[in-house]
């Protein structure tokens, strides 16, 4: 139940910022209880991804351009807001001015949670490929750089990129007012709205690499 009330705690504090009610102690008893909403973010994702994975299957089998497609497509669309929302819960998390830690203390305290299992199962799912799935070295080396190794992969790269750049944003976030805050955001957010659109209009020209599909999920 520690890590439970340390996060809400520093969700809590995190709030408190962004609505420009800094102390200068630490935050009420009152603000670091229990803060419900986290658990409701996190549980309302938790469903918005399972339901994703069992909408996409009813997807991958409707025929193109029907209507059950549209329908299944529709209700697939619905539910991509889940992994941001978890991403933007970390966000709010680390990026609390309260936590602030050196890069060197905060990238050994995550070293051994993001790194190690991202080495693990890129190559355990590398060899898998290889040795059941008989793709070839350029297939996979072209997928690894893309961050598409295998499957669901791609989300431990995003985190590693963003854990990456945290201890870069934590003092700007600590000092920034609401109002500079949006017009970091707001850039940002329409800069790779528009990739994403012109990635899609160009048959998938200028995808991300391993080294910067991270960058999409900066604003949030």
């Amino acid at each position: 139940m520690s890590g439970v009330h340390d996060e809400s705690q520093a969700l809590s504090e995190a709030l408190l910022m962004l609505r420009g009610r800094r102390t200068s102690g630490s935050v009420t008893a009152a603000a670091a209880r229990y803060l419900p909403a986290i658990g409701v973010l996190r549980v309302t994702a938790a469903c918005g991804v399972a339901a994703l994975h069992v909408i996409s299957l009813w997807l991958r089998d409707r025929a193109y351009g029907t209507p059950a497609w549209w329908v299944a497509d529709f209700y697939d669309a619905s539910t991509r807001w889940c992994v941001p929302v978890f991403i933007m819960i970390s966000g709010a998390l680390l990026l609390s001015p309260h936590r602030l830690q050196p890069p060197g203390v905060f990238y050994r305290r995550r070293r051994g949670r993001i790194l190690a299992p991202l080495v693990f199962w890129t190559v355990f799912y590398l060899g898998l490929r290889v040795c059941f799935e008989d793709d070839p070295w350029p297939l996979l080396v072209r997928d690894l750089v893309r961050g598409h190794a295998y499957g669901h992969l791609w989300y431990l790269y995003v985190i590693a990129g963003l854990y990456c750049i945290t201890p870069l944003l934590q003092p700007f976030v600590g000092r920034a007012s609401l109002r500079e805050l949006v017009w970091t955001v707001v850039p940002l957010l329409a800069a790779v709205s528009a990739h994403s659109l012109i990635s899609t209009f160009t048959a998938g020209q200028g995808k991300p690499t391993v080294f910067s599909m991270f960058v999409a999920y900066i604003p949030s």
